[in-house]
């Protein structure tokens, strides 16, 4: 979705929101540099809220402790924009989106590793209507 202009010209700064509609929870995710990731507070929300996940707590908060942020190649929940395009109209932006997912990796072993693709979009807010102005895609 479409983020707050940031005063460069009428350019946007690009949202992406992770959902898990089940759990209720949803992340927003700025993603200025075409590729951010989850923040550390997000990430034990995560740990918490899924079972599956419940029996790496105690080694999640051990890492903390001693490096003072979980790794990214232990756990990472990232949202990768590629493809991006702007124009050749104003307000068009055109796109992929993907999923980078480490989820519990310990010496080379995941419980979960890999990429997720979303698919690509094609958003003009010049022609959209004013309320679907704020969105280019929901991606869950």
């Amino acid at each position: 979705r479409r983020g707050s202009p940031d005063g460069g010209g009428g350019a946007t700064q690009l949202d992406a929101e992770l959902s898990i509609p089940d759990k209720d929870l949803t992340f927003d995710v700025p993603l200025g540099k075409g590729r951010e990731c989850l923040t550390d507070t997000d990430l034990l929300i995560l740990l918490a809220m899924i079972p599956q996940l419940a029996p790496y707590e105690k080694q999640i908060k051990q890492l903390i402790e001693l490096r003072g942020f979980i790794p990214a190649k232990v756990f990472s929940e990232c949202v990768r924009l590629y493809n991006v395009t702007r124009g050749p109209a104003p307000g068009e932006l055109s796109g992929c989106v993907a999923l980078d997912s480490n989820v519990m990796c310990w010496k080379d072993k995941c419980l979960h590793q890999g990429t997720t693709d979303y698919g690509c979009f094609h958003h003009n807010t010049t022609k959209a209507h004013p309320a679907a102005a704020n969105s280019v895609g929901a991606y869950q």
